[in-house]
């Protein structure tokens, strides 16, 4: 399977070293749980015999939310100094407090 890919990928001027059948199975699985298809569907597809070999794959979710926060929280970039004492004093404000 793999020598046949490699061909595939050569006449389509693809080839490069980063791309394998595991590269393009593995963001599948991501791809699919990612986009809501459940763990047992997936570990279906993929043919594993343990939910565990699966459940890895969800690993990688967990990881691009965590580096999606990152970028937009405003605790975890730069814009975090614009939200200070006089930003939440005035919030408060609006809201009826004190």
């Amino acid at each position: 399977m793999s020598e046949r890919f490699r061909l595939l990928l050569r006449k389509f001027e693809m080839d490069r070293a980063e791309i394998s059948t595991h590269s393009i199975r593995h963001s599948t699985a991501t791809h699919l749980l990612e986009n809501g298809a459940s763990v047992r569907h997936v570990q279906e597809l993929l043919g594993h015999k343990s939910i565990e070999t699966t459940v890895r794959y969800t690993h990688l979710q967990i990881d691009g939310l965590a580096k999606i926060y990152r970028k937009y929280h405003p605790r975890e970039h730069e814009l975090f100094e614009a939200v200070d004492e006089e930003y939440l004093r005035r919030f408060q404000a609006l809201l009826g407090g004190t």
